[in-house]
Formats: structure tokens, C-alpha cells, sequence
């Protein structure tokens, strides 16, 4: 479930000397030249192990997540949505997990004992292999002025990454851009007596940030539009609840009001792939209300509906079909967690449990964003994979057969092959030519299937 964030609070990073290279998400982009980089060093823990998941010895004081006799239709998840990685936070296990969508091969990324380990929703990079995510040391029950900061990994649990430095301030919320390039957070303050959180912008290599949202009130939860061109946000101005819909360019010009949400508190937790809808997390405070999910159209931000009050929701995040989302859910008790992690189909309401809270405690659970083609399915290439390289073989060392083009059309033939960081497809473009080519979310924009509907399911 969504926590409020406690400021400042005290925490004390361990120290070790330790270098990461660092990817910027796409180095098949041909628009701009990517290289690998080394970073200075940066505080971390020494060792950050993999860990099996252990049942816990008690039973944590928590109800479970719903009542044994709750019957749900069972969720149908289509075979290729199967395959993909659902990342989570276990807070039983504290650390990264990711999980397939049918909830098996589950892996741990990152997990550290011998501290609190604080983190939002782990936050996919669009080639589907790297997690952002928040990370904190307590060092005792006192606090001092050092607070969450953005780290990046990969999701084998290699090449960890510390993005922000911001001591004076929280770092926390991240998302990644559309092209992978930059990384959008809420950093947060307490300035005489008052909270603050402003907006801010980073290259995924952690340089310098920008200031897109600055004002002097809360502006929390950004998240891109899939054109990359609007960030989107929560903010308490000017009534001091956290119930408005902002947009703003992703230059930082033209902030606005979207819309007035009906919630006390209200999160932004997910962006439909086709970007027309956002997920969201609404909390009235009141025990018959209170913790929902709900879908707003976009651009207007109007509500189009809520879900099953009947029990409790938290955290969603869309899966590459529109379709389908993964979220927490649990008993109609909003003093308590408890949820497990399910797969919800958008269409028919049918809901499948793939995480137990018992076990694991998942929260934030999170669907990546590829590999979502199809074979045999036709797709559209898209500006942002404009000039992508269609290789011989699934490496990156393999000889380039040509480029591709924005508007070209290609067939999916084979695939996806894991290697050197990327989901690979076999593909044949429209005047015969064949080759492997790599996936990376908003890339491909599908064509109408023979046989099929492009109409976006009812929420």
C-alpha cells in the first residue's frame, strides 16, 4: 500500500569504495551517441547478496489479503504476457524481487540485511532491464539529515548504481523517459516547517539536476506520457491537499491543471501503454472508501472508473496489453496492509493471485514493459525507434544489415532472445530483407491483426 513519506528522516550510508558502469538504457538508439561510463565511487553497502526467499518464522500481525471464500473468475493472461518480469518490493525479505507474471522463476535483484531498505515502486527502464529505485540506511533510531536517494541496477542484480546525491533533500519516485535517457523524480525538503517536494530531472548517467517543478508546495508521483513530450503529477497546490492533476512540458514550460481529483491523497501509479489512460491510487480517509484504484482518461484526466469496492487496492501498474494490470489487493481494513500481488483483467474484472503476503509481503508491484511483440504480428516503427539497427544475429557485435526507419513496417518471425542486455526479434521488413532487431518499449506501435480490433478495452 501507499506510505506517506516520513521528512526528514535520519539515515547513515555504510562506506566502501566501489565503481559501476552505467548504461543509459539504449545503445541501439542511433540518435545520439551512448557510450558505457565509469562512475566515481559511491556509498553503498560492501555486499549486497542474493537471497532465497524464506518463509517468515511468525506470522506478521497483519490480516490476510482476502477473505478465503473471495472467488474471483480466473485471469486468462495470454501466453506472451506470461514470460514477462513483474518486479516488486518484499517487505518481509526487504529487497527487489521480480517474478514472472504467472508468478514463477522468481529472482532476487537486490536485498541488504543489515539495513532498511526503503523503496517505491521499482521503476522499469523501457529495454526492460533495468530497475531505479530508492534505497536509505537507518543507522539507529535517531535520524540525521541524509535521506533516500535514486539508485539504478540491473535486473541480474549487476551494474548497481547510485543516481542522486541530494543529502539535504529526499530523492524518491522515479520514472523513466521514453527513450531511457532521462530519469523524472520527486525530490523533497523541509524548510521551515513546511513540506516541500519539487520536481526534478536527470540524465540516467546522474548528472546535474534540472528543476521542472519548483514552487513551494508538494508536487509528487511524476510520470511520463508515452510521447515523451508531458510529465504528469500530484499536487497540493494551492489547498493543501494532494488531490490535483498537473501536467507540465517536459522542458519545464506550460505547467497546468488537469484536473481535481475526489481523494484526499491521491498517487499516480501506472500510464496505459497507448497512453490514453492513467492508473491511480485514491485514499478519501474514509473506511468504506478509502484505498482504491481508478482509471482517468487522458488528456482531460476525467474519471472513468473506479474498481471492485468491495475489497482494498494500492499500488497497479499496466502490463505491455492494455488490457491487463498487476496490483496489490486485500481486506476492506485501511488501518492494516496485508495485500497480495494479483493480475487483473481490465475487460472482465477476473482476478488471478500471483504473490502471497504471507510469504513475501509485495508491495509496488510493477510489470515491465517488454517484451511485448507478437510473431507473426505487423508493427509500425515509431519515432523513437527511428534508424534502429537490423543485424544479422541477436548481439550487439553482429554485423548491421541495414537501418530502419520511422513508419516502416516489419513481421515478427522469431523471438525474444535475451543477450547483451535487450529482448531480440527476428523480423521481415516489408521488401523481404530479414534480421534481428531489439525491443524497447514505444519503439513499435502495432498494426490492426487480421481478424482483430484496435478499440482499447473498456476500463
Amino acid at each position: 500500500m501507499k506510505i506517506l513519506p516520513i521528512i526528514p528522516l535520519i539515515f547513515l550510508f555504510a562506506t566502501m569504495s566501489c565503481t559501476a558502469t552505467i548504461r543509459t538504457s539504449v545503445v541501439e538508439e542511433p540518435k545520439a551517441t551512448i557510450t558505457n561510463q565509469t562512475k566515481p565511487t559511491f556509498i553503498i553497502e560492501p555486499t549486497l547478496p542474493k537471497a532465497s526467499i524464506q518463509s517468515p518464522a511468525t506470522t506478521m500481525p497483519y490480516p490476510t489479503a482476502l477473505p478465503t471464500n473471495t472467488a474471483f473468475p480466473t485471469v486468462e493472461l495470454p501466453a506472451y504476457l506470461q514470460r514477462n518480469w513483474v518486479a516488486f518490493i518484499s517487505v518481509q525479505e526487504m529487497g527487489i524481487y521480480i517474478a514472472r507474471a504467472d508468478g514463477s522463476e522468481m529472482k532476487n535483484v537486490i536485498k541488504d540485511q543489515a539495513a532498511d531498505f526503503v523503496g517505491s515502486s521499482p521503476a522499469w527502464s523501457p529495454d526492460g532491464h533495468q530497475l531505479a529505485f530508492i534505497y536509505a540506511k537507518r543507522f539507529d533510531t535517531d535520524w540525521n539529515d541524509k535521506c533516500f536517494q535514486i539508485m539504478t541496477i540491473g535486473i541480474d542484480g549487476k551494474d548497481l548504481h547510485q543516481m542522486t546525491d541530494e543529502m539535504d533533500d529526499c530523492s524518491r519516485s522515479p520514472n523513466w523517459s521514453p527513450n531511457g535517457k532521462s530519469i523524472v523524480y520527486a525530490s523533497e525538503s523541509f524548510l521551515e516547517k513546511k513540506w516541500i517536494v519539487d520536481i526534478k530531472l536527470r540524465n540516467a548517467d546522474g548528472n546535474t539536476p534540472q528543476f521542472l517543478v519548483k514552487n513551494g508546495f508538494r508536487n509528487d508521483y511524476p510520470i511520463w506520457s508515452r510521447d515523451g513530450k508531458t510529465i504528469y503529477y500530484i499536487s497540493n497546490k494551492p489547498n493543501g491537499q494532494l488531490n490535483h492533476l498537473m501536467a507540465i512540458d517536459s522542458d519545464g514550460k506550460n505547467e497546468r491543471l488537469v484536473k481535481d481529483l475526489p481523494g484526499k491523497y491521491n498517487f499516480l501509479n501506472s500510464i496505459s501503454p497507448d497512453g490514453k489512460r492513467l492508473l491511480i491510487y485514491v485514499d478519501t480517509t474514509d473506511p468504506k472508501t478509502c484505498m482504491n484504484l481508478a482509471v482517468l482518461s487522458l488528456p482531460d484526466g476525467a474519471l472513468a472508473s473506479y474498481f471492485n469496492p468491495v475489497f482494498a487496492q494500492a499500488d497497479g501498474s499496466w502490463s505491455p496489453d492494455p488490457r491487463y494490470i498487476v496490483l496489490n489487493a486485500g481486506t476492506r481494513d485501511c488501518r492494516f496492509g496485508g495485500m497480495d500481488a494479483y493480475i487483473m483483467d481490465m475487460q472482465t474484472k477476473a482476478m488471478t493471485r500471483i504473490l502471497r503476503y504471507l510469504k513475501l509481503a509485495p508491495e509496488y508491484p510493477s510489470f515491465s514493459p517488454v517484451p511485448a511483440l507478437q510473431i507473426e504480428n505487423q508493427y509500425r516503427l515509431t519515432e523513437f525507434g527511428d534508424r534502429i539497427n537490423l543485424r544479422k544475429s541477436p548481439f550487439l557485435s553482429a554485423k548491421i544489415i541495414r537501418q530502419l526507419q520511422t513508419s516502416e513496417t516489419v513481421t515478427i518471425l522469431e523471438g525474444p532472445v535475451d543477450t547483451d542486455g535487450y529482448y531480440w526479434w527476428r523480423m521481415r521488413t516489408a521488401d523481404g530483407v530479414e534480421g534481428w532487431a531489439v525491443e524497447v518499449a514505444g519503439w513499435y506501435a502495432p498494426l490492426e491483426q487480421p481478424g482483430t480490433s484496435t478499440v482499447t478495452p473498456a476500463p
